[in-house]
């Protein structure tokens, strides 16, 4: 069987999962919280959701999900991700 951590908006943040997977083993896959991108940028906050290096899920596999109504937005976000080694979106 297989354990997926799902995101809460305003809880399941980045020092959340952190924590969680400091002290919880046995998740496969973490969700993040949506990620809207605009205009071809996305906030500060999401930057830090997405960003590996201050991610510490203890070899826990983030997913981050994208929302959005621009294909040219997501297209360009899936790229962005990508850069940063994400190989599964939702």
């Amino acid at each position: 069987m297989k354990y997926y951590l799902a995101p809460l908006e305003g809880i399941t943040n980045i020092y959340y999962r952190n924590t969680f997977t400091k002290y919880f083993r046995g998740i496969d896959k973490i969700y993040i919280p949506f990620i809207n991108p605009s205009s071809f940028t996305i906030t500060n906050k999401e930057k830090r959701e997405i960003d590996p290096s201050l991610n510490d899920t203890h070899n826990v596999k983030l997913i981050p999900q994208i929302i959005s109504k621009s294909a040219k937005d997501t297209i360009w976000l899936i790229n962005q991700l990508n850069e940063l080694g994400y190989d599964e979106i939702n």
